[in-house]
């Protein structure tokens, strides 16, 4: 299965693809951006984080 990217029209709008590619310079989504600037770009790694971080 490939990744998920954002559509095309996403992308061409300015202020979406400079927000975005700023998080995630591969344009792939889902992107998690942490306050100290680190990012998880892979669902099963943010899913991961998810279940550590947040579980009881």
């Amino acid at each position: 299965m490939r990744p998920s990217r954002l559509p095309g029209a996403w992308l061409s709008l300015p202020w979406v693809a400079e927000y975005y590619l700023a998080i995630n310079s591969r344009g792939q989504v889902p992107a998690l951006r942490f306050e100290d600037g680190d990012v998880l770009t892979e669902a099963a790694a943010i899913l991961a984080w998810l279940a550590f971080f947040w579980s009881p």
